[in-house]
């Protein structure tokens, strides 16, 4: 790649820009696959008050009807889209960039704005 510039007789005032002609975009390698990225188990949370007390409670079963309001809520709207009953039982992860619902043998990721869904 080159880039060229015209400048004055002393070579130091830059008289027109850079030729763009020469330049080409390089591949930069493989695609980065959005289902290998690492994940941990988490659980689903909701507030109790308790003797004026707000405690942080963990629902040990979490089911799809469940995660309304919560950052799952986007991957629920689909899976229920697709015909999954409200009441089935559903297995969530976060990782650095993405948050996975596995509920009926299916996956729904959630990388960047975007869902994915796969079987299995």
């Amino acid at each position: 790649m080159g880039v060229q510039a015209i400048t004055g007789s002393n070579g130091r005032r830059l008289v027109h820009g850079f030729d763009t002609s020469g330049m080409r975009n390089v591949e930069n390698g493989k695609r980065t696959d959005v289902w290998e990225i690492e994940t941990s188990k988490r659980d689903v949370y909701y507030w109790k008050t308790v003797k004026g007390k707000r405690i942080k409670m963990t629902k040990p079963n979490p089911r799809l009807g469940d995660l309304n309001d919560t950052r799952f809520q986007i991957l629920a709207n689909h899976a229920i889209h697709d015909g999954v009953l409200l009441t089935e039982s559903v297995a969530l992860e976060v990782g650095s960039r993405v948050i996975r619902l596995t509920v009926c043998g299916k996956s729904y990721l959630l990388s960047g704005g975007r869902v994915y869904k796969r079987q299995g």
